[in-house]
């Protein structure tokens, strides 16, 4: 049944008309899919946050693409009524790179800091979680903020799958 839903054809829903006695035309698309049933993993983490703050380089963005789970989650938020922070070293022009990227209107805030600056420094909205691929970067904000922190391949564990 999932697979015919997406070529087009809602069986259940079918029922339902034979039930009523609608006349139905059957319509699906010609195209070929195939369905892969493995398992996917689902969190429910035990976390009340009103604010994110957020890397830039390698964790939105990684090799020039859109990291799409990241996008995801802060669309989440966003959603929810969460502040999504940006926090950034990025060379070059930030506002390019975000619109190139069509990222230029999902941030509360834009930090662009230089080499010296310290992000658990400009982490200051209470109830905060922090998301950056660095390892040193996460143990600085930890250890100074005692806030959760994540890495890129622990955004999975954030997304609420009953939005």
């Amino acid at each position: 049944m999932g697979l015919y839903r997406n070529l087009g054809v809602n069986f259940a829903l079918l029922s339902v008309f034979d039930k009523l006695g609608v006349d139905v035309e059957i319509y699906f698309n010609k195209y070929s899919i195939d369905i892969d049933r493995a398992l996917i993993n689902r969190f429910k983490i035990d976390l009340d946050y009103k604010n994110v703050y957020i890397d830039l380089d390698d964790t939105i963005i990684f090799n020039n693409s859109v990291n799409v789970w990241a996008i995801a989650f802060l669309y989440q938020c966003i959603n929810k009524g969460i502040k999504v922070h940006l926090l950034s070293r990025h060379d070059g022009d930030i506002k390019k790179i975000l619109q190139d990227h069509r990222l230029e209107n999902i941030f509360d805030s834009v930090t662009c800091l230089d080499k010296t600056k310290e992000k658990a420094d400009y982490i200051t909205e209470p109830s905060s979680i922090f998301i950056d691929d660095s390892f040193a970067e996460r143990q600085r904000v930890s250890r100074k903020l005692g806030i959760p922190t994540f890495d890129t391949n622990s955004i999975e564990s954030l997304i609420d799958w009953k939005c």
